[in-house]
């Protein structure tokens, strides 16, 4: 407890104020919840203490009180906001946040930006987007900062501004890395995270940014019950966009799943939302046919190794690509055709603009191989589409795996399943 005689001896507070904090810090924590939301009083006095530059210690414990306090309860935001003038507020807690003391400016920002999620008009536009503009430049640290993106992120009219900020989304990606092992720093990214996850429109940045492979690979390994928690959340709310579905597919989630539900847990809703998400995703994957997996990846222009580019798909699935007239096998052509094009005119800045990966070029090379291989007549059909001269093409590339992939594909373009001839002789 603060020395509150010496405060009250240089008149900082008097002798009713110094009288009435030692009866509250007496009081049992539950005691000072009650207490505290029933007596304005109370709540203007330690308030007042915060406008003291004189003592760290001072502004230390008092900022300590709200923050248990309204950590307990958040309504409690309302209760300190209708006894205070909010503008007082805004003032003196934003100068907090540049304290040099690292503990103050955290809790500070901590209860500012809470305070923003229960504004009923006590804070403008204005303020907000000022203080969001300021988190970069606030004296806080790390886990500061995201406990700041969290309450604002809980505000739909500003996810926007914070996913903008510059140290956002790097933040957020560092602390979601399998090599971090803050448990606390993980939950907290997660949680971001989540927030996003009820718009489309962030789903879709956040899969750009490899945010949601990220999600899924700590999804598999953390045992830690609160992330897991909420990483169910995520899956839950991307379940229904087909890039995410991929994403969930191709890490076996599924499988996951399916371990963690023999798993015992302290939290019995982590069973229910497990079960819920399980039947969810059967259907799900019932009503999306790898085929019809393929197609969006390829509709996407862009492919990567997985379980669709595999002798076993291509032996289950061959005959589906002889739908509306090999558009499939069309759409591997184009692909090559525009690699090759975009490195023979790679000067020019706008092809670049619509450059394709190799790793891209190289699974179209081995996808035409095998239809070539396995589809009765492929070689037939890849004519048709001038496939041939264009992986010879790209056999003198410089590339290693595309070159590997292209000498694979010609010679089953050209020695039409192979593996009939082979064993003939």
């Amino acid at each position: 407890m603060p020395c509150y005689d010496k405060y009250k001896e240089i008149n900082i507070l008097s002798s009713e104020d110094v009288d009435l904090l030692k009866k509250f810090h007496d009081l049992s924590k539950k005691e000072k919840f009650e207490y505290f939301k029933e007596n304005n009083e109370i709540v203007t006095i330690l308030f007042n203490c915060l406008q003291t530059d004189f003592n760290i210690h001072l502004i230390q414990y008092v900022l300590t009180i709200f923050y248990e306090i309204i950590r307990n309860d958040g309504s409690s935001y309302s209760y300190v906001l209708s006894v205070l003038d909010s503008q007082n507020v805004y003032s003196y807690l934003m100068k907090l946040c540049t304290h040099r003391d690292t503990y103050i400016s955290d809790k500070s920002s901590f209860l500012l930006s809470g305070s923003f999620c229960y504004n009923n008009n006590n804070f403008t536009e204005t303020q907000i987007k000022d203080f969001i503009l300021k988190i970069d430049f606030f004296n806080i640290t790390e886990e500061g900062k995201m406990d700041i993106y969290i309450n604002i992120l809980k505000i739909d009219h500003y996810r926007q501004d914070i996913y903008e900020l510059e140290e956002f989304l790097i933040i957020l990606t560092k602390n979601l890395e399998l090599s971090n092992n803050n448990a606390n720093k993980q939950y907290k990214s997660v949680f971001c995270v989540w927030l996003l996850t009820f718009k489309d429109n962030f789903i879709k940045k956040l899969y750009k940014c490899n945010v949601i492979t990220l999600v899924m690979n700590l999804f598999k390994k953390c045992k830690v019950e609160k992330i897991l928690r909420v990483c169910l959340n995520i899956i839950k709310n991307i379940l229904h966009m087909d890039d995410c579905f991929e994403i969930i597919v191709d890490n076996n989630i599924i499988q996951t799943l399916t371990v963690l539900q023999y798993d015992k847990w302290r939290d019995n809703d982590i069973y229910d939302n497990i079960v819920q998400l399980l039947h969810k995703l059967d259907q799900r994957v019932k009503n999306y046919s790898n085929f019809e997996r393929y197609c969006h990846e390829l509709a996407n222009g862009k492919l990567k190794w997985s379980v669709l580019h595999t002798e076993k798909f291509w032996l289950e699935n061959v005959m589906q690509f002889e739908k509306n007239q090999f558009k499939a096998i069309e759409q591997l052509a184009e692909i090559i055709k525009k690699y090759i094009e975009s490195m023979i005119n790679k000067g020019d800045v706008k092809n670049n603009n619509e450059e394709i990966d190799s790793v891209t070029v190289a699974v179209a090379c081995f996808d035409i191989g095998e239809f070539a291989r396995l589809y009765p007549n492929g070689k037939k059909i890849c004519q048709n589409f001038n496939i041939k001269e264009n992986i010879m093409i790209l056999i003198a590339m410089k590339d290693r795996d595309i070159v590997r992939e292209a000498l694979l594909c010609a010679q089953k373009i050209m020695l039409n399943n192979w593996q009939s001839v082979s064993s003939a002789k």
